[in-house]
């Protein structure tokens, strides 16, 4: 697990003082900032992984200040990267403040590059998670307890376009987005992800039916081919 410094710009009004002998272990500062009026130097930043680091500063004053980095949010979907159209996508996101206001916003486009959206506006738990399976959504595109409303809520930005699949054999890619504040167009990017919902599960085999004026689509399951199905031919009577 790598471990990622950070540049922190912190005005000294906002942050308290700590007794230099909790700090006394601490490297020489590394970087001088000019804040406006105020100097501060950042002696260590860091953030592990996904867990929150500490910030250690120095103040013209000599003081020495250590605060708690907020965790990034992340957003987890499962199952993950990919899934079939009906199969139901968990989406969770994690890392946020405590009762933070969100959107979650959903877009993708057509084969025909028709662009369709969705967006529900949140407030995560006091532990700053959010669950669609548990948090109603304050508004929207729906509103209410709906773990897939992203998905089935979503509108062409054309008036009167509908949503259609010609060529299965290509999946639909969902992006979905976390967004600062109940703006759905005007608040800062949190967490990004994209999702391909697939219309044929892996290893089923596409075959097209010709015979005559028949015209069919077969779909196979992975596998051998089951003992009591035979191959034959069509042909009108």
């Amino acid at each position: 697990m790598g471990v990622e410094r950070s540049r922190i710009l912190w005005p000294e009004s906002r942050i308290k003082a700590q007794p230099r002998s909790q700090t006394s272990d601490l490297s020489v500062p590394k970087l001088l900032t000019d804040f406006g009026a105020s100097l501060v130097w950042v002696l260590e930043t860091h953030q592990v992984g996904s867990t929150a680091g500490q910030a250690l500063l120095r103040t013209p004053r000599g003081a020495l200040v250590s605060f708690q980095l907020p965790m990034a949010a992340t957003l987890s979907l499962e199952p993950a990267g990919r899934s079939c159209w009906d199969e139901p996508l968990s989406i969770t996101v994690r890392g946020l403040a405590p009762e933070q206001p969100v959107t979650l916003r959903a877009a993708l486009r057509d084969e025909k590059g028709a662009l369709f959206r969705a967006h529900a506006r949140y407030h995560a738990d006091s532990h700053g998670m959010l669950d669609l399976a548990r948090a109603p959504a304050l508004g929207g595109s729906f509103a209410g307890l709906e773990p897939m409303g992203l998905l089935w809520a979503m509108e062409p930005e054309r008036p009167f376009w509908r949503l259609i699949k010609r060529d299965v054999q290509t999946p639909f890619v969902v992006e979905l987005e976390v967004l600062d504040g109940h703006e759905p167009d005007g608040g800062q990017r949190l967490a990004r992800a994209v999702h391909e919902r697939h219309f044929m599960a892996p290893g089923v085999r596409r075959v097209p039916v010709r015979e005559g004026r028949v015209r069919a689509t077969l779909f196979l399951p992975p596998g051998k081919r089951p003992r009591h199905w035979t191959s034959g031919s069509f042909s009108r009577s």
